[in-house]
């Protein structure tokens, strides 16, 4: 971090709107990230803090699932309980932006701009694949057996080691929804973002950042170094989220991890406009003739996502946009043993009244 008198963005990592938030939530990035704003605040800095939800995330598909809701519906139930757990906590965030045709469109032009350059290449993968249910499988629709630590994961990325295992990588993948479902693996076209293209400047970022950064999220940036980076995922064969443009990949859905960054951008608008600091560009508080400082807090969980997936998203865009000053991460709280984590419903609520028990 700098202490050079430049406009700041702090943003707490997008929380899933498949319920409010817990214990580890508010004491982890939303209070960490709220009091660094009021400290950049109290020295005189002009700073934005902000958040969206992050609703194409397919966590709240098998979240509504399990408890018998529409996705719609979880989504809509789980943003009002947030808010209101984000002002009941006092931050200095004015609300949360709604996820709306302006949110989507920010999402579809930030990737289009980077299709029309030629940024993303078509490549055929295996996918988990239920076949009674017929439903491609990824994130949160899959579970299995890390393939780097062993333990229990979801699709995606592990949360216990961090690293990722896309495509077929995890090991006795079960269907989340039907864990009786007969899981095969098929071959499917999607675009991609290859990150070992970006090797050089990923590796001369890292030199001059991670100094500051906390030991067990830089470990895992080394580690992911030391091999070949995965490709990431830009499209995906799915019903939930926003509808992929792209002419190569027609019936797929955005992959919900690539909204991350256009979605902080939209944030950081919505934001500013509520503020009094109206911008005519959705994404121009974020272009590096700013000079924001930015910086990001979330969980170890996000490492990998937001620390080298969303980074590369921004650098795909050439020297357009500012990259961030620091991740700040914070470790899991336990309970029993296990991670908080709404997706699994094990987690203390950090509202006075927890939903309603399900079967």
């Amino acid at each position: 971090m700098t202490t050079r008198s430049r406009p700041a963005i702090v943003v707490a990592a997008t929380p899933t709107s498949n319920g409010d938030l817990h214990v580890g939530h508010m004491s982890g990035p939303y209070l960490g990230g709220d009091v660094y704003a009021r400290y950049l605040r109290a020295t005189g800095r002009q700073v934005l803090y902000t958040t969206c939800t992050d609703d194409s995330q397919s966590y709240v598909v098998s979240t509504a699932h399990r408890r018998g809701l529409a996705p719609d519906e979880l989504v809509r139930t789980s943003m009002a309980k947030i808010e209101r757990s984000l002002e009941a906590m006092g931050t200095l965030m004015p609300g949360l932006p709604p996820i709306d045709d302006r949110y989507r469109t920010t999402v579809l032009d930030f990737l289009k701009e980077l299709h029309a350059a030629g940024r993303f290449q078509l490549r055929k993968v295996q996918l988990p694949y239920a076949r009674n249910a017929g439903a491609f499988l990824y994130d949160g629709l899959v579970t299995g057996t890390c393939p780097s630590c062993l333990a229990a994961s979801c699709g995606g990325a592990c949360e216990n080691c961090g690293h990722p295992n896309n495509f077929d990588e995890l090991l006795d993948p079960k269907y989340t929804i039907d864990p009786s479902d007969t899981v095969v693996f098929r071959e499917c076209e999607i675009l991609v973002l290859a990150m070992e293209d970006y090797r050089e400047r990923l590796t001369s970022y890292y030199a001059a950042r991670t100094p500051r950064w906390r030991p067990h999220a830089r470990q895992l940036i080394s580690e992911l170094l030391s091999k070949p980076l995965p490709d990431i995922p830009v499209t995906i064969p799915g019903t939930w989220g926003i509808a992929a443009p792209f002419p190569e990949t027609p019936g797929q859905i955005v992959y919900p991890w690539v909204e991350a960054m256009p979605a902080s951008m939209y944030a950081t608008w919505w934001t500013a406009t509520q503020l009094g600091r109206p911008t005519t560009e959705v994404d121009e508080l974020w272009r590096a003739d700013h000079d924001a400082e930015l910086v990001y807090f979330h969980g170890f969980d996000n490492v990998y996502h937001w620390g080298l997936v969303d980074l590369v998203m921004l650098l795909a865009h050439g020297d357009k946009y500012t990259t961030p000053e620091s991740n700040v991460c914070n470790e899991f709280y336990d309970l029993d043993g296990e991670k908080f984590s709404t997706s699994r419903n094990h987690l203390i609520w950090s509202a006075s009244s927890p939903p309603a028990a399900t079967t």
